[in-house]
């Protein structure tokens, strides 16, 4: 999640400036289309056998991205905004592609439009016009939406390793040959268990030998780092998990959105991190006879059960998104780097994420 850094939210996400490329599909899920053609089925609108539903509530949800047009040679011209709206789920209570209900923007000039994959919406500005250095831009999003707990049970069907398909084999042939650790540490964990069985023991592990860090810098993909060190944010500890889960030749994928954690979306917590505490990534596993079952490493052997307020964003890219266009320059995306205990970038974009909750009666749309 670090290597190219991007200002796509997130406090230990798939974050742009912690993943690299957000905008990028997650690498093994790449190679699972390459092998496949196709994912298999099971998608987010529809939701795996096995899955117990509880605790309904009703999120309202405010997003605002500022920044500060720089003072620099080359003049901004154009400035773009994403902000990203809820993937659909069963439990969402609208209609798809909308994941959420009592969209609203500042500026009123903010575009709601679907995604490519149509499970999702996202919100859209674009200001173009010769800004003065100086200049403070606002954007702000808010919407409503269903969520609710989800448990899975990985006891209550028979998930046997030989009915993956054999092409999913070849996902472990894909890992470095050099990234031995992680294949003697899979065979370890993978013992005699079945697929169910061993994702709760890889999470396990990781909740165990990767305590969470939000400040940690050096790239997601750097995993023989994250071994070493022993922390790391969501980012680094999914990481972890995907190669794991690799090496067992378990497909996955990842999910990227909000955790919602503070109300005021601020905190004054060290090992949260600097800002967008409300963002988060966790992973989703293939279980031959389920589909897609969501998972959270954080979670240990409880990683089949996600809490109402881990609410997944779209699928393009995280919470949100900021390009800029300057002159004798192409389009490209705000970049920042971490110092001084922050991550801060030339146009000064701070994003964030508040929200209030309630008890959900069905009657709120």
């Amino acid at each position: 999640m670090l290597g190219q850094i991007n200002i796509i939210a997130d406090l230990g996400v798939l974050s742009p400036r912690r993943l690299g490329a957000s905008f990028l599909k997650p690498i093994l899920m790449v190679i699972f289309l390459a092998l496949t053609g196709s994912p298999p089925a099971g998608d987010c609108a529809s939701p795996a056998p096995n899955i117990t539903l509880s605790n309904k509530k009703i999120y309202t949800v405010r997003m605002q991205t500022m920044l500060t047009i720089p003072k620099k040679k080359e003049a901004c011209e154009q400035v773009r905004v994403w902000h990203a709206l809820p993937t659909n789920k069963p439990w969402s209570q609208v209609k798809a592609p909308k994941g959420c209900f009592n969209v609203a923007c500042t500026p009123k000039e903010g575009i709601v439009e679907p995604e490519e994959d149509e499970l999702s919406e996202h919100v859209f500005w674009n200001e173009k016009r010769n800004f003065k250095p100086g200049d403070q831009l606002s954007f702000t999003s808010q919407f409503s939406l269903v969520s609710c707990d989800r448990s899975f049970n990985p006891s209550a069907r028979t998930i046997a390793w030989d009915t993956y398909d054999p092409a999913y084999a070849k996902l472990k042939a894909k890992l470095k040959e050099s990234n031995i650790e992680i294949i003697n540490l899979a065979k370890q964990l993978k013992g005699n268990h079945n697929p169910a069985i061993t994702v709760q023991e890889i999470c396990k592990w990781i909740y165990e030998n990767i305590k969470y860090n939000g400040r940690c810098t050096w790239d997601t993909a750097d995993v023989s780092r994250t071994l070493k060190e022993k922390e790391g944010h969501c980012g680094h500890q999914n990481q972890v998990f995907t190669h794991l889960c690799a090496a067992c030749a378990i497909p996955t994928r990842t999910v990227v959105g909000i955790s919602m954690r503070s109300p005021s979306g601020k905190s004054t917590q060290a090992d949260l991190g600097d800002s967008e505490i409300n963002t988060h990534s966790w992973s989703e596993v293939f279980l031959p006879g389920c589909g897609w079952v969501e998972v959270e490493p954080q979670h240990g052997v409880d990683c089949f059960t996600i809490h109402a307020d881990s609410i997944q964003c779209n699928s393009q890219f995280q919470a949100y998104a900021v390009w800029v266009t300057e002159k004798g320059e192409e389009t490209r995306q705000e970049r920042c780097i971490f110092r001084s205990g922050a991550y801060q970038g030339e146009y000064r974009v701070v994003h964030l994420i508040s929200f209030s909750e309630k008890a959900w009666s069905g009657k709120d749309q």
